[in-house]
């Protein structure tokens, strides 16, 4: 394992922080409108904005767990998943050829 320096770790934590904060805000928000539309009570209300908070804050979690720290030794981290606008273009060379016809034995 690489040795990670402070302004790595740190560039880490700031960008989780803010990651952090801003799923929290807007999946509170997102629960908060979501509990104004189904629910009539206040306790089910404050669940829903609850609910959305914590969604929020794990899914934060689970975002910055895979962050990796940029260093010399990457095979030890989690690899990074795609960017969602990431678009593979298919060459000719990753055609794959039609499955044929396959008839069950009897």
């Amino acid at each position: 394992m690489g040795s990670k320096t402070k302004e790595e770790v740190d560039a880490k934590w700031d960008a989780c922080v803010d990651l952090a904060l801003r799923r929290f805000i807007y999946s509170s928000l997102a629960g908060a409108f979501g509990g104004l539309i189904f629910f009539r009570s206040r306790t089910s209300r404050l669940a829903s904005v609850a609910f959305g908070g914590g969604v929020g804050i794990g899914s934060a979690y689970s975002h910055c767990s895979l962050l990796p720290l940029h260093n010399n030794n990457h095979h030890h981290h989690a690899p990074s998943p795609p960017h969602p606008h990431h678009h593979h273009h298919v060459s000719d060379d990753d055609h794959v050829p039609p499955l044929q016809n396959v008839q069950d034995p009897e």
